[in-house]
This record gives C-alpha cells, sequence and structure tokens, in this order.
C-alpha cells in the first residue's frame, strides 16, 4: 500500500497539474466578441458544423436544390462552411433560433433520446423559416461552391494597401535598384511585442525553435495578452501511440523545449495531433480591441533555418556568408475582418473546446475581402483567402489554383520549394495553349528548389518534356507538353524553367572548426529555396504555407491570393532576382546528372540487366536522344 506522505504528494502533483492546465486555459481568447457581429456567426458555425447531425440536417435540407445546379456537389454531401456562414448572414432570423438551440443542447449525446427530440421541434422551426421567406430559392441564387464567399462586400475597404507591408529575407530587383533581405525574425519579434493588453493573440506553426520569438510571446502573456497557440505535435514530441511510446518520426528535441518553456510560463500551446503536418505559419494580435485586428501570415517556421538572418551557424563568430536562411516573406495586413475569420480557422483547430483535425473539420470553401480601389486597374483590390485541410470544397489545387492559372492570360511566374500536383500541371500546359491561341506567345518562368525541382515527381520535370527512369533523365514522348509545343519551342520554354540560386544549394555544406585543442569540429549548414508563390495576370499567391502539391490538401494550411498591385511589384522582384540569379535550368541540371548516368552504365547492375534481357541506363539514354533529334 502507498503510505500517507506519498499519497499526499500525489495529490499534491495532480492538484498543481490541473491548476496549471486551468490556468493556462483561463489565459485563452474569448471564443467570440461581443461587439462583433461576425465573430458570433462564425462562433454559430463552428458549434453547428462540428456536430455530425446538423451537417447531415443541413444537407437534407438543401442537398437535393444544390446537387440539380451543381451535380459535382453530390461527391461531398456537405455545403461549405463559408456558405453555410453566407446563409447565417443573409437570414438574420436564423440567429434567435439558434441561439435557442445551443442553449437547450450544449453537446450531442447520441444516447440521449430526450435530445432527439428537442432536435426534432429545432428543425421543424428551422423549416418554416425556410418556407417562409423562400430561402430555398434565395440560397441557390447565392450559392455557388466555387466562388469565394464576400465576407464584405465590393466597396466596402475591409483593408488597405497602403497600410500592409511585405518583407523578404532575400534581393528582390525593383526597377535599377537591388532591395536587400529583411531580418523576418526581428519582424516576427515585432509584431508580437506590438500585441496590446487585454487583446487576444493567436498563432499556428509547424517547427518553432526561436528561444526569442518564445520570449516575446512569454512577455506578451505576462502584460495581459490573452494567447492560443499551437505547434505541429509530432514536431514537439507530445504525440503517443497505442503503446504509450512517443512517436518520434519528425521529433526536433529544440521543438519540445520551446513547447514545455511556453507552457510552464503559462502561455497555452495546442500540441496538435493530426498525422498529417500541422504546417500553418499564422500570427494574430490585438483582436478584442474594438475596430482592430493585423495578422501576420508567413511561407516560413519560427525556426533559425527559416528566418533568423544568420542561417545555421548563427553561433559561429566568423561564419562563412553562405550562412543565410531559406529563402521566406512574411506579409501583414492591418485587418479586423480577414484577422477575425483566420481566427476562427485557428480556434477551430486549437481551442480545448474544438481541436478538430481532418475529416472532423466542417468542408471549407474560399473568403474573399475588398481593399480600394486601383486607379490605374479601375479595380478594387482583393484577398481571396482558404485554409486545409477541406478548403477549398477540399480541392484547393483544382478549384482555387488550377482556377486562377485557367482564367487569366500573361505573366505565369512560379517561386516554388516543392511543386507536384499534376492538376496545377495539366493547368500550366492548358494556360500556355490558350495564351498562344488568343494572344499568339506566352510569358512563363519558374524556380524551384534544387533538390525537389529535380525529383520525378516535380511538376518542373515533367513541364520540361523529361521523365525520370532507374536514376535518369529521358525525354518523355508522352509528356503533356508536347500536345502544345513542337521540340523547338520546348527547348525555348526549358531554359525559363530553373533551379534556384546557388546559395540555395543541393546538399548540405561543412563548415570546420578548430578547436583549442588543435581538434576539429564540422557543422553541417545549408538554405532551401522554401518559397510557395505564384503570379498568374494581376493575381498573386503570396503568404502562403501551402506547397503546390497533393499531400497540402491534408495538412493544416493557410491559401492567400491577392489582386494588389503593392504586393503584386514586391513579388515579383523578388521571383525576378531569384530568376536572375538561378543555377540554371532544370533541363541542363538533369542532363548534367545524365553525365554521371552514363559513366556508371557498365555498373554491375547493368551487366544484370543485360543478362535480364533489360534494357541499361545507357540504353534508354541513347534512345532518349534519339527522340530529341527526331
Amino acid at each position: 500500500m502507498l503510505s500517507f506522505e506519498l499519497m499526499r504528494v500525489l495529490l499534491l502533483l495532480l492538484l498543481f497539474s490541473f491548476n496549471v492546465v486551468s490556468a493556462q486555459e483561463s489565459n485563452i481568447p474569448p471564443e467570440y466578441y461581443n461587439n462583433n457581429e461576425l465573430s458570433k456567426i462564425l462562433y454559430y458555425s463552428r458549434q453547428l458544423l462540428t456536430r455530425a447531425p446538423v451537417r447531415e440536417f443541413i444537407w437534407e435540407t438543401f442537398g437535393d436544390e444544390i446537387v440539380k445546379i451543381y451535380p459535382e456537389a453530390a461527391k461531398t454531401k456537405e455545403i461549405s462552411e463559408s456558405q453555410f456562414i453566407l446563409l447565417l448572414r443573409e437570414i438574420p432570423e436564423l440567429q434567435p433560433l439558434i441561439e435557442k438551440y445551443l442553449k437547450a443542447v450544449p453537446e450531442i449525446d447520441p444516447d440521449d433520446k430526450k435530445q432527439d427530440a428537442l432536435r426534432e421541434k429545432f428543425k421543424d422551426k428551422f423549416r418554416l423559416i425556410i418556407a417562409k421567406d423562400n430561402v430555398i430559392a434565395q440560397f441557390k441564387k447565392l450559392y455557388d461552391p466555387y466562388s469565394a464567399f464576400e465576407v464584405a462586400p465590393e466597396g466596402e475597404i475591409a483593408y488597405r494597401s497602403s497600410e500592409t507591408e511585405i518583407y523578404f529575407n532575400h534581393p528582390q530587383i525593383q526597377g535599377r535598384k537591388i532591395i536587400p533581405p529583411t531580418d523576418l525574425k526581428q519582424v516576427l519579434i515585432d509584431f508580437i511585442d506590438g500585441a496590446k493588453p487585454n487583446t487576444s493573440f493567436y498563432f499556428n506553426v509547424f517547427d518553432f525553435d526561436l528561444e526569442d520569438v518564445a520570449d516575446a510571446l512569454i512577455r506578451a502573456h505576462k502584460r495581459g495578452v490573452k494567447i492560443l497557440g499551437g505547434i505541429d505535435g509530432r514536431m514537439a514530441g507530445q504525440i503517443k501511440n497505442d503503446k504509450g511510446e512517443v512517436i518520434t518520426d519528425r521529433l526536433r528535441p529544440q521543438v519540445e523545449l520551446i513547447y514545455k518553456k511556453l507552457k510552464k510560463a503559462g502561455v497555452y500551446v495546442h500540441p496538435t495531433t493530426m498525422s498529417a503536418l500541422n504546417h500553418q505559419k499564422i500570427a494574430i494580435r490585438n483582436l478584442g480591441s474594438e475596430g482592430e485586428g493585423e495578422i501576420l501570415f508567413s511561407s516560413g517556421n519560427f525556426t533559425q533555418s527559416c528566418i533568423g538572418q544568420e542561417g545555421d551557424l548563427k553561433d559561429i563568430e566568423n561564419r562563412p556568408k553562405d550562412s543565410i536562411p531559406n529563402a521566406n516573406h512574411m506579409v501583414i495586413f492591418k485587418s479586423p475582418i480577414l484577422s477575425i475569420i483566420t481566427a476562427h480557422e485557428l480556434i477551430k483547430r486549437l481551442h480545448p473546446n474544438y481541436q478538430l483535425t481532418g475529416k472532423d473539420l466542417p468542408l471549407g470553401g474560399a473568403y474573399q475581402i475588398y481593399g480600394e480601389m486601383d486607379p490605374k486597374l479601375k479595380l478594387y483590390n482583393t484577398i481571396l483567402f482558404a485554409f486545409s485541410p477541406r478548403g477549398g470544397n477540399g480541392d484547393i489545387n483544382l478549384n482555387i489554383l488550377s482556377r486562377i492559372i485557367n482564367n487569366t492570360s500573361g505573366i505565369l511566374k512560379f517561386g516554388q520549394f516543392v511543386m507536384t500536383s499534376k492538376t496545377l500541371l495539366t493547368a500550366i500546359v492548358n494556360r500556355i495553349k490558350s495564351d498562344l491561341e488568343k494572344i499568339g506567345h506566352y510569358s512563363f518562368l519558374s524556380i524551384g528548389d534544387g533538390p525537389f525541382a529535380l525529383r520525378d515527381y516535380s511538376v518542373f520535370v515533367a513541364l520540361s518534356g523529361l521523365k525520370k527512369e532507374d536514376g535518369i533523365y529521358l525525354e518523355d514522348p508522352d509528356a503533356e507538353i508536347r500536345k502544345v509545343l513542337n521540340q523547338s519551342e520546348l527547348e525555348k520554354l526549358r531554359e525559363h524553367i530553373r533551379v534556384a540560386p546557388q546559395e540555395y544549394g543541393f546538399s548540405e555544406k561543412i563548415f570546420k572548426i578548430k578547436n583549442p585543442d588543435g581538434t576539429i569540429t564540422e557543422r553541417k549548414y545549408g538554405a532551401k529555396y522554401h518559397m510557395k508563390a505564384m503570379i498568374s495576370g494581376l493575381f498573386a499567391v503570396l503568404g502562403t504555407s501551402f506547397n503546390f502539391s497533393d499531400n497540402a490538401e491534408k495538412n493544416n494550411e493557410q491559401l492567400l491570393v491577392v489582386r494588389d498591385m503593392k504586393l503584386w511589384k514586391a513579388l515579383n522582384g523578388a521571383l525576378d532576382w531569384a530568376y536572375k540569379s538561378a543555377k540554371g535550368p532544370v533541363y541542363d541540371l538533369a542532363m548534367r546528372r545524365n553525365h554521371f548516368a552514363q559513366e556508371e552504365s557498365v555498373s554491375e547492375k547493368n551487366i544484370k540487366d543485360k543478362k535480364a534481357g533489360k534494357s541499361s541506363a545507357y540504353e534508354k539514354l541513347n534512345c532518349s536522344k534519339a527522340l530529341k533529334a527526331g
């Protein structure tokens, strides 16, 4: 039996643990802000669409009529959350009914028969409102699952370009000037230090190892800022398998230390439990103060390698000049509406009342807000934004990105860390074909991170008319781009499909440090071209965590598409610098690798292939050269 003293100690530890959790949860932001109607509507949506019976009832009510207009909606059998929010905004009579329902049924209990009876009563009242106002006809008119929900109408200014800032940690070309890099870590720290007492601060990030950023969050907490944060749980070493063992597939001890430091200081941080990546990079400040709300979107994590200006060798006094951070950028908007909706998305993922993952999240659409009128374009500036998983009606690549590519003309530029989506490959090919038919020429360039741009699944390899087999690159006679361009036209396109500048290398470098005792310590360092950016016509994709891949659809991600010439020009300058400084075309680097494949063509593997009656890599390469020549 346990001694009395041991039992007393265990009880005290249990109480202490409970008090720490309770204190942390009491310091998180409220679920909604009474002085903001949109915040209240989002709360209703969050409460209702996280309940399976409610989602089923809404589809039962509207589904048949919607499928008549949009047959593809039958695949999901859900209306998107952005369209449900539209319904709540356009039919305010529903809101008092929802308030009563949530008080009567605060939580779903599948075994409670009384709840079933209550739910049926509320369904009848809902149907009466729908019938009285002919809401189904109205909603059919408003509902388009493939259009963004306009949170505020065109002409109502929800953000100002003049108050928006964008920062890059690598150079930009603007006219004849080279704009030097910005210290993104300091931008983030200043953003956190600008959080006012008695307001709310939110953040969610995949990777986090910066002590001074953690210190800034702790300072904010101490001055009365309510914080709701998130870190990828597997990165922080907080997720266990069925045997109670820590899952270590992406554990980083430095992230675990940051998580524990913040938790000890009383900052609420949720270690996300999803098996896919918690890949967002977002911070929001000053919500709760009327008329305020600012949001920072980043392509880079809160890590030294992503946003620390010294790169991996920060602690080395005489570090080499090529110790630089991964290529990234940040954009900051002053916009209460944008901040409130993004906070809503983070609450679903991080707040202790929800902490949803994967299919538990409601089907998401996209949102749109407007800025000022651009005097030259005679168009309003816009921001379209969406969040995965399940954003863009479950397919951001298809329903948002490919639509932008296909529905614009002129300039098409990419700066990509990883780009593997076959949907987007098809969209690019179709866009080149369309521009050739309509205006007689196309304008395309791309910059890809070295290692990923040359992988066999890379869009840039396929767009170069190549495929990779047995470690070598071959001309692909079935490549989609060959349906649009002949061989000489393809060779011109290849010149514009480039690998990132030399400083974003293909492999880690070694820096040797001579110790006082004469021994040598080796330190690895390197940088990646970590951008996730696109320019298509007048639109720019920036401030996003979403790599242009199918895997990103499963992750927690943010996507922003802007029509704003200030931001467009800044991104264009950053892409132009990377393009002009590029290591070379993907095709040229692929052929260089083939040179080594030729030298290895008499290897033991190839001898075995010949014995088995298979073509050697060298023979395949010769066939590929013949295809190019012919």
